[in-house]
């Protein structure tokens, strides 16, 4: 990649928090516009390089994920995102089952 092209380039990133039980020994995977582009341990930061306009990212696990983000970034802009599961020992059985769609809680971190 050329320096120009680099200049141009927008990023996403993702943290994953740590704390609770739940998933603590599992691989979160980030999805960013239908590809896997990493993956996640509790306390892990992954950055993605994408190209400057609109993209949708969101994390699973098996067959359960967190909810779809669209999000538009311009050329050198960091859009930051944190993630952690939803369930706890009490409501893993929602959150497997009825809830898989939402599963794993994705917020936009603000600045």
């Amino acid at each position: 990649m050329s320096s120009g092209e680099e200049l141009d380039s927008a990023f996403l990133e993702v943290e994953r928090e740590i704390g609770g039980v739940t998933d603590h020994l599992r691989v979160y995977e980030v999805v960013v516009d239908g590809m896997v582009v990493g993956r996640l341990h509790p306390g892990e930061t992954l950055t993605v390089e994408v190209g400057p306009g609109l993209h949708e990212l969101f994390i699973k696990i098996d067959w359960a994920r967190s909810d779809k983000v669209n999000i538009e970034v311009a050329p050198r802009e960091t859009a930051r995102f944190r993630c952690a599961p939803r369930a706890n020992l009490l409501t893993d059985l929602y959150w497997a089952t009825i809830g898989r769609h939402q599963y794993i809680r994705l917020n936009q971190v603000v600045d």
